[in-house]
């Protein structure tokens, strides 16, 4: 039978093997916003001397995002994306990190990373690491306002189609631009006539999009997708959070509005309640004295008739 001390310390050792994997290997994900530098994390599984980096990132053409090859940097076949945006966080790459550092990121930038590695044991590049990164802004807006909810294409070719939608909604299509004109087939009804393209002529790829007099059921994340002539199928290109905030708001008022308004009617429940105190004390009062009245008046009597 098993001893208590035998059972814990090989509880021990499985947690600190659980905790060694998941900080070497699996997949991560990465928040951030846009012009934020971001580490895209990775450790070769061993002290063997590194022979090839790679980080990809599939579904683009060429898909490498870094490549290390011959003790430096290989740009040859490097996405033009990432010319001049990426390098080793560690150039000695000490105990084995070849983690990768991504300058000014975009919304574009979102995507899936992944890092293999060839040592001197090994014949073609392992995968050890993959990491998703997100790319978001975070809209912060009142009640009534427009909104721009920013989106560019990836690249300058011709958009065929634009979607914006909100992952949740039964339809989720926010706003659709297809064959030349917004298309309003599937749009889910809380957005019928109120989101339109920022810049009608989409100049330099910006799809970017009004959404007009937000609400608070307007909150919520949203999404850009684009297909272009290159792309087969339309690709997430843009994350956005929206928060329409509720603070601070009576009837449709501004921020400033609304707090005057509750400081207006802070002070009449104050004078209000001061004048209901002020009535109940005065009766309590008159209804003591009478009462003191009352127990007085027999012993008034009886002193006449003794004189």
């Amino acid at each position: 039978m098993m001893s208590v001390g035998t059972s814990a310390s090989l509880l021990w050792a499985a947690l600190c093997l659980w905790v060694l994997v998941s900080a070497s290997g699996g997949q991560r994900t990465i928040t951030a916003e846009p012009g934020q530098n971001v580490t895209l994390t990775c450790r070769a599984p061993s002290s063997s001397e590194n022979r090839t980096v790679e980080w990809t990132r599939p579904g683009l053409d060429p898909d490498y995002v870094f490549v290390y090859r011959n003790k430096k940097f290989d740009p040859t076949n490097q996405h033009p994306s990432f010319k001049e945006r990426v390098e080793l966080k560690d150039s000695q790459m000490k105990d084995g990190d070849v983690s990768v550092t991504l300058k000014n990121v975009t919304f574009t930038d979102t995507g899936i990373y992944e890092c293999r590695v060839a040592q001197g044991q090994t014949k073609a590049p392992e995968l050890i690491n993959i990491t998703h990164l997100r790319v978001s802004a975070d809209i912060t807006a009142e009640p009534g306002q427009n909104v721009t909810l920013t989106c560019r294409a990836p690249s300058s070719s011709e958009i065929r189609a634009v979607e914006w939608t909100r992952p949740g909604l039964d339809p989720d299509h926010v706003f659709v631009y297809r064959n030349n004109q917004p298309d309003p087939t599937n749009q889910h009804p809380s957005f019928k006539e109120r989101v339109e393209l920022k810049d009608s002529q989409m100049k330099d790829g910006d799809v970017s999009v009004t959404l007009k007099n937000v609400t608070f059921t307007d909150t919520g994340t949203y999404e850009c997708r684009v297909l272009q002539s290159q792309s087969k199928a339309p690709e997430l290109t843009n994350i956005t959070h929206l928060t329409v905030n509720s603070a601070g708001h009576t009837g449709g008022h501004s921020g400033a509005e609304g707090d005057q308004g509750g400081h207006v009617g802070l002070a009449v429940g104050l004078l209000v309640l001061a004048v209901l105190t002020a009535a109940v004390v005065s009766l309590t009062y008159r209804k003591l004295r009478g009462q003191k009245k009352q127990s007085s008046a027999p012993a008034d009597k009886a002193g006449l008739c003794d004189v």
